[in-house]
């Protein structure tokens, strides 16, 4: 993969079409960095508008609540969630950022989901590497 100048690589990973999605381990903090949790999942999600973090998470960070918004559901119904703001570092490159995030149901496959809220400020990049598998990154402006 092409290395941009002026961009900061902040996540890799390896897309295997078997799996249908891409995810990269993180770790999640309360605002004060109190409570955290170490080694977490996140979905890159380009089919959501905002990001999400689990009611797990949320409870384990001790977040409180700042707002809420509606959230429409991949089966079409909508509803109205909590939102937190919590801290976000990528393992690989030691980036942290603060996200908003809309509190999602537990599920057994990952603990935040990067939307395009996020997504938006940086580049993301797909390599083919045969077989239908793909190489990921995605890069921040220095």
């Amino acid at each position: 993969m092409k290395k941009r100048e002026n961009c900061l690589q902040i996540a890799t990973a390896c897309f295997d079409p078997s799996y249908s999605s891409i995810r990269t381990r993180v770790k999640l903090s309360s605002l004060d960095g109190k409570l955290t949790v170490d080694d977490a999942v996140a979905l890159w999600d380009t089919g959501s508008t905002c990001c999400g973090v689990s009611a797990a998470a949320v409870r384990q960070l001790g977040l409180k609540q700042v707002d809420t918004t509606e959230v429409t559901y991949g089966d079409g119904k909508k509803r109205m969630e909590p939102v937190y703001i919590l801290r976000l570092r990528f393992l690989q490159s030691g980036h942290e950022i603060y996200a908003k995030a809309a509190q999602f149901a537990d599920n057994e496959k990952e603990d935040f989901i990067i939307g395009m809220e996020l997504i938006r400020y940086g580049t993301m990049l797909l390599e083919p590497m045969g077989g239908g598998a793909f190489r990921f990154a995605f890069s921040v402006k220095k």
